[in-house]
């Protein structure tokens, strides 16, 4: 003989509202790095990540140059285009350039996270869409009102 199925809808509509909680950060997470994304935009950068070169020349002591890798077409990513960029030997300027290229690298990162944060509270939100519209399906079978209430993300 079959038991009937049994479910606590308490645990259920808790469960719910813990992923609602958790979505909400991940959206006010995602809009803060959008915001940390903005403004490393504006300290400025690099159009793509340098590695130091330095060069001697004779008698005049060493250079640093910022050379650029090149994207899948050969083309370079410096500024402009550029291949290499010369940044010379004054200590202001060498500071200026190593600041621009970790501006790059942190911009870098954090353009990562946003876009699997962006991808993850996407598939979550469609989901969690997914699940109230099955819920609201079965409304009348169920327990008429405690599906219209189980989930309001955005």
């Amino acid at each position: 003989m079959s038991t009937p199925l049994q479910c606590n809808y308490a645990d259920i509509y808790n469960d719910f509202l813990l992923t609602r909680h958790n979505i909400q950060e991940a959206i006010a997470a995602y809009h803060n790095l959008e915001s940390e994304l903005a403004e490393l935009e504006q300290t400025g950068m690099y159009p793509s990540v340098p590695s130091e070169q330095w060069q001697t020349r004779n008698g005049s002591g060493e250079y640093l140059y910022m050379l650029f890798h090149t994207d899948r077409d050969g083309n370079y990513q410096g500024p402009d285009g550029k291949r290499k960029i010369y940044v010379g030997n004054k200590p202001e300027r060498i500071e200026e350039a190593r600041r621009l290229a970790a501006n790059r690298v942190l911009y870098e990162q954090k353009r990562r996270s946003y876009d699997r944060l962006r991808e993850w509270i996407h598939a979550v939100n469609y989901q969690a869409r997914y699940l109230k519209q099955k819920a609201d399906g079965w409304r009348d079978i169920v327990d008429p009102g405690s599906a219209g209430r189980l989930i309001n993300i955005m």
